[in-house]
């Protein structure tokens, strides 16, 4: 199998949360570490609809830096709900 010089097979995932938050979209087992989630977490979040702009092609969602932003913003108005 010949493979083109300058091409790669897969994508490294961002350094952190600024670096990704430059990304229009990333893959979801990219996401899970910089946001110090479980990929499975995320897949969860993503098919309930809790991510907003999350989109799945294939078998991969593709979630953007804002829909994660806006899930733990949600996340803490309903810890501060419950205290």
């Amino acid at each position: 199998m010949t493979r083109i010089a300058g091409t790669k097979n897969s994508t490294n995932p961002p350094d952190g949360i600024e670096a990704a938050r430059k990304m229009a979209r990333i893959k979801a087992h990219e996401a899970a570490p910089v946001w110090g989630l479980d990929r499975v977490e995320i897949s969860r979040y993503c098919n309930r609809g809790e991510i907003p702009g999350a989109v799945k092609l294939g078998r991969i969602w593709y979630v953007t830096p804002a829909g994660m932003d806006k899930l733990f913003e949600a996340k803490k108005n309903r810890v501060r709900r419950q205290v």
